[in-house]
């Protein structure tokens, strides 16, 4: 048993109160507590108290230069063991309006009725204590013991750091329940044994129809759990101004791409957090999300009193940092950063950023220490090694971007700038087989890649395939209108397709190249003429002459252009309407 009892410890040290427990159980049986019984528990003693002092510094630990847990004060705590251990009974009986964080109660020491729920307590334990030779009496001692007992360590006569946020918490009342089940039980099993026919069928339908109700209720309860934003709702609806329940729910909406919606929670978060609770954690989540909407300042203002809280936090400093270089203040935002790196030298992040920022002032060496820094700090984590390699990839070291590009991939498969690159150094070197695959796999894993999109294209080009070197040109232009290369390489084909096809006389066909062609580049002369031949050889004289007229509009000296609008308007010349 002390063995299992071990396990248990180590496990939950919540069931640290069961040397005493097997006490009272051993009173409870004997009337009595002598030696044999302290005997008896000492093993479990001995093991019991170096963990429980282990929980109480971890506790404190916890909570030590961030919160001051109960500013109430000692008298506080004592007079909120009574409300504590009334409210667990009432919801134990009346499990409605549950949540997973109850409002925080303010307890006025000074206030008489503050200590009444506490008096009422002791003077339970008293009535049992006279009452303690009869077996209810007995009994009812035992119980209200048990039940005290149990929830002993919540009451955070040691410190407990959940307390800042409530003083009552469903999850700690489980094992003190035992005792209120078995007195429920006791009570059914007495009235049904002195019960008979309706009566005693009455009362164990009673009984079915508690148990049926608490199942329902445990159904429902539990789809509150369902994910962090249905879990932070649950707490709002009983508990709306939990600071803490508003900054999880900013969290889960972020996630899920509702920046308003996140923004909104986080800043209701910091209104509502009380005086002795840190915010530098939402503080900078706040900040995060500014800056992702581009409210460069207002991120640098909340960054800035984050730090101030707590100088050590490398998120405030790295959103600080990107806000600066939002800004355009580069320098400004390496100091930030090498100060998190002073502070703290394994921030792995901090260095991977520097070393960007670096490479963009032109300091090759520089970057390159940084981004080795990170990838050491951090060997597992593939965008380091993709930086890394693009670091030694501006210093020419071809060779060893190349080992690190591919340890970058192998890291995370779906890395398309790492596929990409990789694939941009293996086509210089002629391995068009491995680069097409790199490629493909680069546009697979982000279709609007635009740089992986336009080298397959490339790619496709040199293989003869050209609808399909079209149709990544065009996915390349789609994910980047901007993309300049693309858009030349699209023109290129769509003008040479369309003169392939007017040497077969496909003119239709050839009709649509040259029109998607002067779609993207409307300042081709010589592509406008070639269209008003293809129009003119369908018999669109009108559509023609448009086109030539174009074509002599950018370039009068097109001879092409000329020729044909002379040859369509001669056509025309005896008509009763001349042509405009």
């Amino acid at each position: 048993s002390l063995a299992f009892y071990v396990l248990a410890l180590l496990a939950k040290t919540s069931v640290v109160m069961l040397p005493p427990v097997l006490l009272l159980v051993w009173w409870w049986k004997e009337r009595r507590v002598g030696w044999a019984a302290l005997r008896a528990t000492l093993p479990f003693f001995l093991v019991t108290i170096p963990l429980a002092l282990v929980t109480i510094v971890l506790e404190h630990y916890r909570s030590a230069g961030e919160i001051n847990v109960r500013p109430e004060g000692t008298l506080s705590i004592v007079a909120g063991v009574g409300w504590q251990l009334w409210f667990y009974l009432y919801k134990a009986f009346v499990p409605l309006s549950v949540s997973p964080l109850y409002p925080r109660w303010t307890i006025n020491a000074a206030s008489a009725t503050a200590w009444a729920p506490l008096l009422l307590y002791v003077a339970a334990v008293g009535a049992a204590w006279k009452s303690r030779a009869h077996s209810v009496g007995k009994a009812a001692l035992a119980i209200l013991t048990y039940y005290a007992l149990v929830l002993f360590p919540t009451f955070g006569l040691f410190g407990v750091s959940y307390h800042a946020y409530s003083l009552v918490a469903d999850h700690w009342q489980h094992l003190a329940l035992v005792g209120v089940a078995i007195s429920v039980a006791a009570g059914l099993h007495w009235a049904i044994a002195h019960s008979q026919g309706v009566h005693r069928q009455a009362v164990c339908a009673a009984a079915a129809a508690v148990v049926t109700v608490l199942a329902g209720l445990s159904w429902t309860e539990a789809t509150h759990y369902h994910d962090l934003e249905s879990w932070a709702n649950h707490i709002l609806a009983t508990n709306p101004d939990a600071s803490v329940a508003h900054a999880q729910l900013a969290a889960a909406m972020r996630e899920r791409g509702d920046l308003d919606g996140a923004v909104a929670h986080w800043q209701k978060a910091l209104q509502l957090a009380p005086e002795y609770l840190p915010v530098y954690a939402t503080q900078a989540s706040l900040a995060s999300a500014l800056l992702d909407q581009g409210d460069a300042a207002a991120c640098v203002d909340l960054c800035r009193k984050a730090i101030e809280e707590r100088p050590q936090f490398a998120p405030a400093h790295i959103c600080l940092a990107d806000a600066l270089v939002q800004q355009g203040f580069p320098r400004e935002a390496e100091g930030v950063l090498q100060t998190l790196v002073d502070l703290q030298p394994d921030q792995a992040v901090a260095c991977s950023k520097l070393g960007l920022l670096a490479g963009d002032r032109g300091a090759d060496d520089e970057s390159l220490r940084y981004a080795r820094q990170a990838a050491a700090l951090d060997p597992s984590n593939a965008e380091f090694q993709y930086r890394l390699a693009c670091a030694h990839e501006r210093r020419g070291e071809a060779t060893a971007a190349m080992d690190h590009y591919r340890q970058s991939i192998a890291l995370s498969p779906s890395h398309a700038a790492a596929c990409n690159n990789l694939a941009s150094a293996l086509l210089a070197q002629g391995n068009q087989p491995e680069a097409r695959r790199l490629l493909m796999q680069a546009v697979a894993a982000a279709p609007d890649f635009a740089p992986a999109q336009y080298n397959l294209g490339l790619v496709e080009q040199q293989r003869g395939e050209i609808e399909l070197a079209e149709s990544c040109f065009r996915l390349a232009m789609a994910a980047d209108p901007g993309h300049q290369d693309a858009r030349r390489r699209l023109i290129a084909l769509y003008n040479a397709a369309g003169t392939q096809f007017a040497r077969q006389k496909d003119w239709s066909q050839a009709r649509r190249q040259f029109a998607a062609s002067i779609a993207l580049a409307p300042d081709q002369a010589l592509v406008h003429a070639n269209l008003g031949i293809c129009l003119a050889r369908l018999g669109d004289d009108r559509a023609a002459l448009a086109q030539f007229d174009e074509a002599l509009a950018q370039d009068s000296r097109l001879e092409l252009a000329r020729r044909g609008r002379a040859s369509v308007a001669g056509r025309h010349s005896a008509a009763a309407t001349p042509l405009r």
